[in-house]
């Protein structure tokens, strides 16, 4: 079996998804997202229609970000995280699915928030995929997307190939940070079922082997930490009284939530390319 880092297994989601339509100038596209952890897949279907006032096709989207996190007993009591793994070890994406559209030609799919001066609306790595007829494995090389694409289109105006600036970096690779599948650019039918996403060729230290019956992907380390936690051997954790830890958890969710609103609106978590 392939060594591969996973980053979603549905049959077991430790992301929150949901569609999001496009809001310009009255788009009418609709979609939906429904997982359904029984089946094991993340259903995203929905159409694309072209935006009245544009007389250009809008865009929908499947999507998730990363959640809060903290450590110790503060991690289990704060809402699912959702934290995305490091994968700058690994070379590749690989989405797992079954589609019965695959005669649709505006498949996309971006992580990451990089954003380039003069895409207003055009945040993240982007590249196109096709659907497979049927079930069937789509892979997708990093240095296949590039964070220089059109945000009316979807289209990448300057490739990882023609310019490296716009390849992956190592740091969006370590936390992806946001993910999501795109119908973008072209009208048009779509219905997706994903059953998992993962980043395969991958070295060094931290690659797990994938196993999506048993959803067993936990690093060595994350149970050495676990198991302090419940010896009591972690004197950080141990301390910790639980009406404290509840009134500390209260304090970060009424203040620090403002905060995270205020940075992001102030574009701190968005690198910015020159």
């Amino acid at each position: 079996m392939a060594t591969e880092i996973p980053i979603e297994i549905f049959s077991n989601p430790k992301h929150e998804w949901h569609a999001k339509n496009d809001p310009v100038m009255g788009g009418e596209s609709t979609s939906t997202v429904t997982i359904d952890t029984d089946s094991g897949v993340g259903i995203f279907d929905g159409e694309v229609v072209n935006v009245p006032f544009l007389d250009a096709p809008g865009f929908i989207t499947m999507e998730t970000k990363a959640g809060r996190s903290g450590k110790g007993w503060i991690k289990r009591l704060l809402p699912k995280a959702g934290d995305f793994p490091d994968v700058s070890s690994c070379s590749a994406l690989q989405m797992v699915m079954t589609s019965t559209t695959p005669e649709y030609k505006g498949y996309r799919v971006s992580f990451g928030n990089v954003h380039v001066p003069g895409g207003r609306y055009a945040y993240g790595y982007k590249a196109n995929f096709k659907a497979p007829n049927g079930e069937g494995t789509v892979t997708i090389p990093f240095n296949q997307f590039s964070a220089k694409w059109d945000d009316a289109t979807g289209d990448q105006i300057v490739t990882c190939a023609e310019n490296p600036k716009y390849c992956p970096d190592d740091e969006t690779l370590k936390s992806m940070q946001t993910f999501a599948l795109w119908g973008e650019g072209v009208a048009g039918n779509l219905h997706i079922e994903l059953k998992s996403i993962s980043a395969v060729d991958c070295s060094g230290n931290g690659v797990v082997v994938l196993d999506t019956a048993a959803h067993n992907t936990r690093s060595a380390a994350e149970t050495v930490v676990e198991q302090q936690v419940r010896d009591g051997s972690n004197a950080t954790d141990s301390f910790l009284h639980p009406i404290g830890v509840v009134a500390f958890v209260a304090f970060v969710a009424l203040f620090g939530t403002k905060l995270i609103r205020r940075k992001r609106k102030d574009g701190a978590y968005n690198k910015v390319l020159p």
